[in-house]
């Protein structure tokens, strides 16, 4: 059987801006003061309540003690090169899905060490870049994408066919891959909750 293999950044713009920043490392901050609204934002800012597109000025009133960072975008697409170069050494086919996710068909002799897998890349991407990636595999690319997401941060997660129904039982509708805002109202209408 083959498996596909999601891997996605841990709040990869601010990750970035903590290896610009050491100050920054396990503390609240946002990134957007160039752009007036967050953009992005540390696990701890998000622990605070703080999401994207929030107002770079309502929040330095609501959050005073919560540093504000601009926006490095061509360090974070030096940073996702670098990635991509090294999951290369790991995979044959790496389809790129934004700056810091991507896909790889994963080739059946790892079946049996889909776990040693999922470690050796982890590590490898933690060591050489700095920053912390989460990983998932499925048999398709939305069970791989809602494995790599129920683990994050820097986590692994495996969705064998076993825990297909699981998986698909116990993820809610708006965290489905693809569903969004607009198709989640609806599907509640119709009694619909979990994938």
């Amino acid at each position: 059987m083959s498996y596909i293999l999601h891997i996605d950044g841990d709040a990869f713009f601010a990750a970035c801006e903590a290896l610009r920043r050491r100050d920054l490392q396990g503390k609240a901050f946002v990134v957007g003061e160039d752009r007036g609204i967050v953009v992005a934002m540390s696990y701890e800012a998000k622990a605070l309540g703080i999401d994207r597109s929030y107002p770079i000025y309502k929040l330095k009133v609501d959050f005073p003690h919560v540093p504000v960072v601009s926006s490095h975008f061509e360090l974070y697409s030096q940073i996702s090169d670098r990635c991509f170069a090294i999951l290369k050494r790991f995979f044959s086919r790496v389809e790129r899905c934004g700056i810091d996710e991507c896909f790889v068909e994963v080739e059946e002799r790892y079946n049996d060490s889909l776990e040693e897998l999922l470690q050796s890349v982890q590590d490898v991407l933690r060591n050489e870049l700095g920053i912390s990636y989460s990983l998932g595999i499925g048999r398709t690319k939305t069970l791989a994408k809602l494995a790599s997401k129920r683990s994050k941060p820097n986590g692994r997660s495996i969705c064998r066919e076993s825990d297909e129904d699981y998986f698909l039982e116990t993820t809610p509708l708006e965290k489905i891959w693809g569903v969004g805002r607009a198709l989640t109202p609806q599907l509640y209408l119709l009694g619909l909750r979990t994938a």
